[in-house]
């Protein structure tokens, strides 16, 4: 089976079914199960049976099925949330991280609940290489990145505010855990931006070992990261309602220090959704800023260099990125649309196409009738 790296378009007959996947054409306003692509493995969590499993498409057939790592609630004809994140896939393509919720029994007077546990998986057998216990309390979000060695677990915000974890990649062992939320992770330079419930300050922490290396300066005030580079941290304030212009800022990765002062950057935050998340190519200039929409910011300079929500462009329903091209689809004249888009220029490559909403170099994966269909790359 030939391979498109990354692809253009996607061979509209012949869909795989994919039951392990919940999407539903008719309600394209409800997520879509999270899942990752690895090779021809499509991985996901089923909240009701509380497993991680994978289905080989060109076998049409499930590849392998990993039970929860502690005792699990028997199913009761409903489930928890699930993750709000997809698993995440090593470089190497060799193991599978992931991060849920896992509804424990009753035991006599005692009442069950959510307990959160991260996994690492390898891919090849679905047996568990470490399994980590994250403590009594859901997960809503997941395995926000991979970063290095360090895998980063999130779990969003709630009343009580969001929580942070970070992993030892090889072992499981945590380097971190405590309240906040980490947006951003730079893996050339070690650290990562660790912003407070409702972006009230933030911290420069080491990925090394959790400890904070610096504090972001009062000048910057409430902000949300926007993207991270060697060149720096390009965040935006987000201080709502106080009648000032959006000013953007370009932070030293390591000293949290303004670097430079960039007045008008748009805050990202009308694009922001649950699962919202930037991201940047190795050696490219843009960061491609995803969620119920969609961006493009030059790093260097903070500059918008792309954008569809200009009145000229039809903002998407859903998008995702892969290698460096962005997938959007988008409602051209009553009907989902699959568009093709270059994430540094923000141009259509190709329109017209299936609406996909998770894609890699073998195809890629929408919403059927209540079930996900993966269809293959064929440009």
């Amino acid at each position: 089976m030939p391979t498109f790296d990354p692809p253009k378009a996607f061979e509209p007959r012949g869909g795989i079914v994919l039951h392990s996947v919940k999407g539903d054409a008719s309600s394209p306003s409800e997520p879509m199960t999270p899942v990752a692509l690895s090779g021809t493995l499509v991985i996901s969590y089923d909240p009701e049976t509380q497993q991680l499993t994978a289905v080989d498409v060109m076998k049409e057939d499930q590849a392998w099925v990993l039970d929860s790592p502690v005792e699990a609630a028997p199913p009761q004809g409903k489930s928890n949330p699930g993750p709000g994140l997809p698993p995440v896939v090593s470089e190497d393509g060799k193991t599978v991280y992931a991060a849920y919720s896992v509804r424990t029994p009753d035991s006599g007077t005692t009442k069950g609940g959510e307990r959160g546990v991260a996994v690492a998986v390898d891919i090849a057998t679905g047996k568990a290489k470490w399994t980590a216990d994250l403590g009594a309390q859901g997960i809503g979000g997941g395995v926000r990145q991979l970063v290095g060695d360090r895998v980063v677990v999130w779990n969003r915000s709630t009343s009580e505010g969001a929580h942070t974890w970070i992993l030892d990649a090889s072992t499981g062992k945590t380097v971190l855990d405590r309240d906040g939320g980490i947006t951003a992770a730079n893996d050339a330079i070690g650290t990562v931006v660790d912003v407070e419930f409702e972006g009230r300050f933030g911290r420069v922490v080491s990925l090394t070992d959790g400890k904070t290396l610096a504090t972001v300066g009062d000048d910057v005030g409430k902000f949300e990261v926007i993207g991270s580079t060697d060149a720096g941290v390009l965040t935006t304030t987000n201080d709502w309602g106080s009648g000032e212009e959006d000013r953007g800022f370009l932070l030293d990765p390591k000293a949290g220090t303004v670097r430079k002062e960039l007045p008008g950057v748009t805050s990202p935050s009308e694009i922001q959704g649950a699962n919202a998340e930037c991201t940047t190519t190795p050696g490219k200039a843009v960061a491609m800023c995803l969620g119920s929409g969609a961006r493009g910011y030059d790093l260097a300079t903070g500059r918008v260099v792309w954008d569809l929500f200009t009145k000229d462009r039809i903002a998407p329903s859903h998008v995702t990125q892969f290698h460096g091209q962005v997938y959007a689809v988008v409602d051209n004249n009553g009907s989902p649309s699959g568009v093709v888009i270059d994430g540094q220029t923000g141009k259509d490559i190709a329109s017209g196409g299936l609406p996909v909403e998770v894609v890699n170099e073998h195809g890629g994966i929408l919403r059927a009738e209540g079930s996900g269909a993966f269809y293959f790359a064929n440009a």
